[in-house]
Formats: C-alpha cells, sequence, structure tokens
C-alpha cells in the first residue's frame, strides 16, 4: 500500500500526482485557450525537449503551417540549427527561481526564407520544483533587425573609413605602404571579398602595375604576374576609367569568350569584380579593385561606396607623397566634397578673382575649372550679369552679413531657378578674405508650386463648375420627375388604344433618355480597355446585378449604412460577358465598400452610356460609392498592388489581395477600374466593361415582371399620407395609389405632414426629404416620436439617388426609399412589402425555381454531407460563386441527387438567403 505523508495526503504515487498537476495545467490552458487564440502576438507552449503542445493561429500563419502540422513538433525544427544551441542555453536558465527569460533569434519561414523574432519564455513549475513546460510569447522583429544590421553595416563603414583617413592624415612616407596593406585587408575582409588591390596607371609608358594587394585566406596572389601590364591589352577597361566610370563585371564568364577583359580575369579564377577609378580631378592615375574568386557577388552600395572613398583617399594619399605637404589630403578631401557637391560652390578671393570653383559650377555655367580660376566675374559673364554678382559680393565684403536671394536665367525658351546665398570667409583672426556662393538649383520646386496653384485652381473652378451643374441639373431633373412618373401611371391605363399606348412610350422614352443625360453631366469619363481573351456566355444582367446587392444587404444592415443600387433603365436583358469574372469584381469592390464603411451608404450603379456599335458591342458602367475615410492621393497608385492594405483595411480584416484580383480580372475582361477618392468624405470605384447585346429568349429568368392592378380582396381601408412640397409630384403619387385601392391625403410640408399624421393616423407615409417649413427628416422624427406601439412604415422621397429598397429602420427613422422619378410597380411593391398586403398583377405569378429548391433541398437531405463540403459548398455561397457552387453539386455521390438538384435550382434563382439558411447551421456538418 502506498504510504500516507505530510507531503502525499493520498497516498498516491508520485508519477501520479505528476499526471494530476499536469491534467490541472492543462485543463487551464483550455480555459485560456479561446483568449490565447485572439492575440496577435505569437503564442505556444512545448516541453522541456522543444515539442510544441500548443501554437495559436498568428503563431501558424507566419510558419505557413496548422496547428495539427505544427503540435508534436519541435519548435527548434523551425530555427536555423547553428542556432540551437544558443537557444537550448537560453532554456536552460529557466527554473523556479528564474520563471522567465527574453531572448531572440532567427527562424526558418515559408520558401526558405529567413527572419527574426523575439521571445519571452515564461517556466510552468511543476509540484516537483521543475520545469514541466513553457509558455512563450513573441513577436516578429525582422524588418527591426534588417534596419539594426544595416545601421550597423553603416556604422561599422563610417567608423572603418574615418579610421582608415585618420591614419593617413600625418603618417610618414616610410610607413604608408604597410598602412595600405593594413587597409585592404581590413576593407577588404568587411566587403567579403578575396582579394582587394591597388593598380597605378603609367600613361607615358602605357602600362598598369599592380602596387599592392590583400588576399584571404586560401586565394592565391596575382600581385607578381600583374607588374607592367600592358594597356594595350584592355583597351575598354582603361577607356571606362579615364572616363571617371567604374568596372563592374558580375559575372566574367557571362562575357563573351573573345574578350579582352575576360582573356586577362579567367586565368586568375575571377568571378565577379569591381574596379573603381582613381582620380586626380580630371586625370586618372589608377583604380583600387575588389575580386571574388569563390562565388559570384552582386556589389553593394556600401562596397561602391567603400571602394569610391578609398579610390580617393588614396589619390590623396599619392599627391601628398608627392608634394610632400601637410595640409594636402585635408585640402583635397574638403575640395572633393565640395566638387561632388550637388550644388553650385564657388569661392572668390577679396579682389572678385575665383579661387575656387566646383563640378556644378562647371556644368551650369559651361566653363571649365581652368579658365575660370584667377579670373574676375566681368571676364567671363555678360556685362549685366557679371555686374549682379560683383555687387552682392562687395555687400558682403564691405557689410559681413550672409544674404540670400533668387536668381533666373533663360536658357532659350526654358527658365532656370536658383536660389543663391553668399556668406563671407574669414582667416584665423577673422579677418574677411573673400566670397563664397553656395547656389541651388530650384527650377523643379518652383515648377511644382506653379503645377500646386495651377491644380488648385483648376479644383477650383471644377468644384464651382460642380455646383452649377448640380443645381441646374437638380432644376431640370424636378419638372422630368413630374412626366416620367405621370408617362409611367397613364402607361399602364389598359383604356389606350394602341397610338395612344405608342405616344406615351414615346414620351416616357424620351424624358428617361433626357433624365440619364442630365445625370451624366456629372460623370467622369470612360477608358477604353486593351483586348485579351475571356470565357464569354450569355446571362441576365440584371439579375447579376440584383443577386450580387441581396448577397451583402444583412451585412450593411448589420452596419446601419444605407445600401442601395441605381441601375441604368436602359440597361439591357441579356448580355454577352463572362458572367463569374464580373461578379467577382463586383463582389470584391462591393465588400471592399461595406468593410471600410463605418457609418452613411454604399451604392452600386450600373449605366448603359450609349447606343449599341458594331456587333452589338457596349460599354457597361459599374460604381461602387461609399462614405468611408476615403484614400490619399498617396496611397491611391498602390491601392491595387498585392497585399496593400490601408490603416482602415487593416483593422477591418482580409488578405489585401481583393482588389488586385479585381484589376487583373478588369484587364482580362478588357475593362477598366479607376477610383476617386476624398479622404474625410468617402471612395467611387468605377468599372467600365465593353459586353454585347445577346438574345435570352432561350435562357430561362425568374425576371418577368407583372404590373400590379390593386389591392387584393380583403386587403381592407390602407391610408397612405403623401408629404411633398411640390404639387406635382403629391399629384403623381395619388395618381398610382388611389387607383391601386388605397386611401390618400397629402401634406405639402414638413409640419403639416406631422399634424396630419397625429390626426389622420395613416398606416403608411410618403416622406419627400427636400420640403420648406420642416424637411422630411425632422418631420420623420416627431412621427416617431409620437409613434406608441403600432409601427408606421415611413418610406423616403429622394432625388435620383437612391433605389426603393427595404433595410429596415435607418438613423433617421426612415424604413426604406423610393426614387424619383416613381416607378409604380416598385412603389407598390415596397409599400406592400412593408405593410404585407397582398395584390392582384394583370398576370398570374408564374412557379419560381425558388420553391422546387426549397422542397429539394432541406437540413435532413444534407445531414450526410462531409464537413469539408459543407465548408466549400458555403464559402462559394459567400463568394457568390454560383458556376463553382453548380459544379460541387454535380460532383456530389449519387446518393446526394436530391440535394444535387436542390442546389442547382436555388443556383439558378440566386436564392442566397435560402442558400445560407441551410448551410450556415454548424450542425448541419459532420465532425
Amino acid at each position: 500500500m502506498a504510504e500516507h505523508s505530510a507531503d502525499n495526503p493520498t497516498g498516491s504515487p508520485p508519477e501520479d500526482r505528476h499526471r494530476e498537476e499536469l491534467e490541472k495545467l492543462r485543463r487551464s490552458e483550455r480555459f485560456l485557450r479561446s483568449i490565447l487564440e485572439t492575440q496577435e502576438d505569437l503564442l505556444c507552449r512545448f516541453l522541456p525537449d522543444t515539442t510544441l503542445t500548443f501554437v495559436n493561429e498568428p503563431y501558424c500563419r507566419i510558419f505557413g503551417r496548422t496547428a495539427e502540422e505544427l503540435v508534436g513538433t519541435r519548435f527548434l525544427d523551425l530555427i536555423p540549427r547553428d542556432s540551437h544551441m544558443s537557444v537550448r542555453e537560453t532554456l536552460s536558465r529557466l527554473s523556479a527561481s528564474n520563471r522567465s527569460v527574453t531572448y531572440s533569434h532567427e527562424v526558418i519561414l515559408p520558401g526558405d526564407r529567413t527572419g527574426w523574432q523575439e521571445w519571452t519564455y515564461t517556466a510552468i513549475i511543476g509540484g516537483d520544483g521543475k520545469v514541466v513546460e513553457i509558455q512563450s510569447t513573441g513577436r516578429d522583429i525582422t524588418r527591426q533587425k534588417k534596419v539594426e544590421n544595416e545601421l550597423m553595416l553603416q556604422t561599422r563603414l563610417q567608423e572603418l573609413l574615418m579610421k582608415i583617413s585618420a591614419t593617413y592624415i600625418s603618417i610618414p612616407e616610410s610607413e604608408v605602404d604597410a598602412a595600405i596593406h593594413k587597409s585592404l585587408a581590413e576593407l577588404g575582409q568587411f566587403a567579403g571579398a578575396d582579394r582587394f588591390y591597388i593598380f597605378r596607371y603609367d600613361f607615358d609608358r602605357n602600362t598598369s602595375t599592380n602596387t599592392h594587394e590583400w588576399c584571404a585566406p586560401g586565394i592565391g596572389p596575382q600581385i607578381a604576374n600583374l607588374q607592367d601590364y600592358p594597356m594595350e591589352h584592355i583597351p575598354d577597361w582603361v577607356d571606362t576609367h579615364r572616363k571617371g566610370e567604374m568596372m563592374y563585371v558580375p559575372n566574367v564568364f557571362a562575357l563573351p569568350k573573345d574578350s579582352s577583359i575576360r582573356q586577362v580575369l579567367e586565368p586568375q579564377g575571377i568571378k565577379s569584380l569591381i574596379a573603381v577609378p582613381m582620380m586626380d580631378r580630371s586625370e586618372c592615375v589608377g583604380f583600387v579593385g575588389l575580386d571574388y574568386v569563390r562565388a559570384f557577388q552582386k556589389i553593394s552600395v556600401n562596397e561602391r561606396k567603400l571602394l569610391t572613398i578609398f579610390a580617393q583617399m588614396m589619390v590623396n594619399v599619392q599627391n601628398r607623397i608627392r608634394t610632400q605637404k601637410s595640409l594636402v589630403e585635408n585640402e583635397r578631401f574638403l575640395s572633393d566634397l565640395i566638387d561632388n557637391s550637388g550644388s553650385i560652390i564657388a569661392v572668390k578671393n577679396a579682389d572678385g578673382t575665383y579661387h575656387l570653383v566646383n563640378r556644378k559650377w562647371q556644368e551650369i555655367t559651361g566653363i571649365r575649372r581652368e579658365d575660370a580660376l584667377g579670373r574676375t566675374d566681368d571676364g567671363l559673364f555678360e556685362p549685366e550679369l557679371a555686374r549682379g554678382f560683383m555687387e552682392n559680393d562687395r555687400h558682403v565684403l564691405a557689410t559681413g552679413e550672409t544674404i540670400e536671394f533668387e536668381e533666373t536665367f533663360n536658357e532659350g525658351t526654358d527658365v532656370r531657378h536658383f536660389l543663391s546665398t553668399k556668406f563671407p570667409v574669414r582667416d584665423v583672426k577673422g579677418a574677411i578674405t573673400g566670397v563664397c556662393s553656395m547656389i541651388f538649383e530650384i527650377t523643379d520646386r518652383k515648377k511644382a508650386e506653379q503645377h500646386r496653384l495651377a491644380r488648385s485652381e483648376a479644383e477650383a473652378a471644377n468644384r464651382a463648375k460642380g455646383t452649377l451643374l448640380s443645381n441646374m441639373s437638380h432644376e431640370i431633373r424636378t419638372p422630368l420627375n413630374a412626366i416620367i412618373g405621370f408617362a409611367r401611371v397613364m402607361e399602364r391605363d389598359q383604356a389606350l388604344n394602341d397610338r395612344q399606348a405608342e405616344q406615351i412610350r414615346t414620351i416616357l422614352s424620351s424624358s428617361e433618355q433626357l433624365l440619364t443625360l442630365v445625370n451624366q453631366t456629372l460623370d467622369y469619363s470612360k477608358i477604353e480597355a486593351g483586348a485579351e481573351t475571356v470565357n464569354p456566355a450569355r446571362f441576365h444582367i440584371r439579375t447579376l446585378i440584383n443577386d450580387v446587392f441581396r448577397m451583402f444587404v444583412p451585412r450593411a444592415e448589420r452596419k446601419g449604412l444605407r445600401y442601395a443600387t441605381d441601375i441604368d433603365p436602359r440597361l439591357p436583358d441579356f448580355i454577352y460577358a463572362d458572367e463569374a469574372k464580373l461578379r467577382q469584381i463586383l463582389v470584391n469592390l462591393l465588400s471592399n465598400a461595406i468593410k471600410v464603411t463605418g457609418e452613411g451608404s454604399v451604392t452600386l450603379r450600373a449605366d448603359f452610356p450609349g447606343k449599341p456599335g458594331r456587333n452589338d458591342r457596349i460599354q457597361l458602367v459599374f460604381e461602387i460609392e461609399d462614405t468611408g475615410p476615403g484614400i490619399a492621393k498617396s496611397d491611391i497608385r498602390q491601392l491595387f498592388s498585392k497585399y496593400y492594405q490601408l490603416k482602415d483595411g487593416l483593422r477591418a480584416g482580409g488578405t489585401g489581395l481583393g482588389l488586385a484580383i479585381s484589376k487583373k480580372l478588369t484587364h482580362l475582361l478588357e475593362g477598366t477600374i479607376e477610383v476617386d477618392s476624398t479622404p474625410g468624405k468617402g471612395s467611387t470605384f468605377r468599372l467600365t466593361l465593353p459586353v454585347s447585346i445577346t438574345d435570352g429568349t432561350d435562357l430561362v429568368t425568374d425576371t418577368e415582371q407583372k404590373h400590379i392592378t390593386r389591392l387584393a380582396r380583403g386587403a381592407g381601408v390602407l391610408k397612405v399620407l403623401v408629404a411633398d412640397d411640390r404639387e406635382t409630384n403629391r399629384q403623381l403619387l395619388r395618381s398610382i395609389l388611389e387607383p391601386a385601392g388605397f386611401v390618400v391625403r397629402e401634406a405639402p410640408n414638413g409640419e403639416e405632414a406631422a399634424a396630419l399624421h397625429d390626426s389622420w393616423k395613416p398606416d403608411a407615409v410618403l416622406m419627400d426629404l427636400r420640403m420648406p417649413v420642416m424637411d422630411g427628416v425632422k418631420a420623420t422624427g416627431l412621427i416617431r416620436a409620437t409613434d406608441t406601439g403600432n409601427h408606421i412604415p415611413v418610406i423616403g422621397l429622394t432625388s435620383g439617388i437612391m433605389r426603393s429598397r427595404r433595410t429596415g429602420r435607418d438613423t433617421r427613422g426612415l424604413d426604406g426609399y423610393i426614387s424619383q422619378p416613381v416607378d409604380p410597380d416598385e412603389l407598390l411593391t415596397l409599400l406592400g412589402s412593408l405593410l404585407n398586403v397582398p395584390y392582384h398583377t394583370d398576370e398570374p405569378p408564374a412557379e419560381h425555381r425558388t420553391a422546387a429548391g426549397k422542397k429539394l433541398l432541406t437540413r435532413q437531405a444534407i445531414t450526410g454531407l462531409s464537413a469539408g463540403t459543407i465548408h466549400q459548398i458555403r464559402s462559394a455561397i459567400l463568394e457568390g460563386d454560383m458556376i463553382g457552387l453548380r459544379r460541387l453539386a454535380d460532383n456530389l455521390e449519387p446518393e446526394f441527387a436530391t440535394v444535387r438538384a436542390g442546389i442547382r435550382e436555388l443556383a439558378a434563382a440566386y436564392d442566397y438567403d435560402t442558400l445560407l439558411a441551410l448551410f450556415e447551421d454548424p450542425g448541419n456538418s459532420n465532425p
């Protein structure tokens, strides 16, 4: 029997106690797992032997594996082997007295990439005081490490160059060779080269000589073979250096076999090489170079900088040795800085003669340095220009002040602008000995400023034009609304003869076309697309638009957005295009708009801007407009790049691929996609596509709409209050509602509408949002304030901005919208939906595929489907991929024939609601 003791009251064996302790810890882990999974930090747990027992989603994501793949493996396998020992040493420091340690190390990422992560390891101590498990929290520091390494490299380079530069300041000539050899070794090792060397050119003897060489361990020297080497064997090499240009050969073996350079380098075993000329002013006196023998090498910016600076150092050293003057090196260093400056620099003596000019001065003036030194401005420039220079110089010499001014020079038709600064040059005693001029060209800055001013003026003009066009279009649209509305009412009159009906249709068609043209005055120009191959088919465009729109109604409702479509009435019924790609583009754009819009509205528009061209080709234009945060101009250029996300997009989630895919698909469809955005106001994405009009008589659709004639028997007396300040609009609405069986009363403003609502108690209200005395929004607020128990539907009347819809009450208390000119069937349909009353139509309704699909597809029928199949079907539904959904249905096993038929019927009817309801419940899927 087990012994009982104070430390072991249960008498259970130590291994049982250990298991119990572990079980308690695991139960605690399960309790916290849901919290840990939501963290953005990398989280994992592992045993002392580094076997992973838990990883969170960010951990899986960064290593490109699933939790199932990672748990049970050693996390050391995700770390480069040369870091294993240091990681183990770090973990070994964990104990009951030292429970936490922070350490950073390299990791192996997908695609053979490496990165850096910083981890805080926390020991989980068992009852026996030993580490039983380790919990770790980490973060990715790859970018930080890269910056640190780059800064470290830059710092090392600067320190090394400063150290080497200081070596030659006062070094005796007898020590110069030793110092050069030491410098070659230090710089060669820094660059990771196999050889670092110096050559001197002797143009009198037409030879080049290797004067100094450093070789890495294991690399054979070549200096003995390269003494007095004839330049005639490498003419291209020498000519390049004499021009002041470096010679860079990334791959010696890629040179032509008869290349003189290859014939020299290949016997030395050189794979890559860079040689920078040593320029003494305009004369090339030699070069410094790096050889890479063991591997091909891409020369970095740091290596080029190193060679360039070192080459100039060697020039300075040679000059110092030659002239035996202690200040030559410093003077040359300053001269190089000035000469390579992007500014125009000139120094004049007190008598006005030029003492120094830099390379930029020569470039701008066209005067050689040797022709300028010792001469004055009046001997170099036109009298008027020289006079201005000398007056400014005299002012500085007399006052000792620094002056700054702008100067303009004409070069033919071009004007160049310069900002000049002149200040006195003083000797060690403070006496003024001359004038230094530093001149910066600001031509580009001036042009940018002019462009900014011109753009600002153009934008102001566009705003004024937009305001004018908006006001004009509103004034024209108002009477057109009445014309179109009454024409639609008259079109429904069964008493019209054929001639009258045709005349009414002509009025209606012409008025709608005129209204469309008015609305189009505010549109942007469309861009034609290039030619690409696509997979077109015939389909019903309105069904696609309504289908895509309907997908996002629940999401828009949850966010309280005003969500609408605006479809051009001239849009053809059937088109010939790639339905799947068009659907995906619209889904991506709508999803993005709703995702980033926190409040306000999202609108989907579809326009048909013209008549068919050859072969019935037309341009369809879709616009998705939102009132989201907007996009800065600096972001728009990258907006369609892969994985690029704005801050709002990152907060809302997503992969950053949606817009990039939409751009690609648009190109495939020979279309264009553009974005207009104002930060803080919102964005409009515009999609323009060329399509063909086609005959769809042999396609089965559910788009045929029957005219509503009147309320069905038993609907009762339904009262509708019409509030609109324009009498023609009220008359139009009355002429639609009364023949359908509604009782109508009118109010010319919001105040009277609210009062009439209280006294008359209507069943529904049609409310114009823009009225005198009191607008429709305030009137709706008063109506809502008096609503006690019975909710009265209020429909907003808008000026062509929204299409009728039902979303439930929005933030202004409205239950729906109807746009003017009012479509009778749209109005009656919306009222019927809100009041839940039936109508009679001029033809009996046809059987719909949705009903058939619901009969075939039930929860019981899909219970046998696997979780993976249900997940694929649900993904296709959410993505609006009806073609992919039908393909999934066709691939089902024979025993699911009923499910296959039901899915195809509902997919053909684009009934997302039923499909989502059936495949949304987690209980439908099998584990």
